[in-house]
């Protein structure tokens, strides 16, 4: 009978430290998860940069196809003029 009960007391120690170990691996994770990133000013900079000049090359290739187009478009213009002038 003392076995019995010095094995529920076991058993009910186990369980207490699983449950306190198990609260301690939450808290840390969670305090690992809110805590602020932290970067480099070095790394700030390369990823305004990289985005800078993304959007600048997107820019860039807008006015390539407005300038193209509206090139085409007079040149449109011109020949239905003289066309239709004659």
């Amino acid at each position: 009978m003392s076995e019995l009960l010095q094995l529920r007391h076991e058993i009910n120690e186990f369980a207490q430290y699983t449950q306190m170990v198990a609260e301690s691996r939450q808290s840390k994770t969670s305090k690992m998860l809110y805590q602020p990133e932290k970067l480099s000013p070095l790394s700030k900079i390369k990823e305004k940069a990289f985005s800078g000049a993304f959007f600048g090359l997107a820019l860039l290739a807008m006015a390539g196809w407005v300038y193209l187009l509206s090139s085409i478009f007079l040149k449109f213009v011109v020949w239905c003029f003289y066309y239709f002038a004659q």
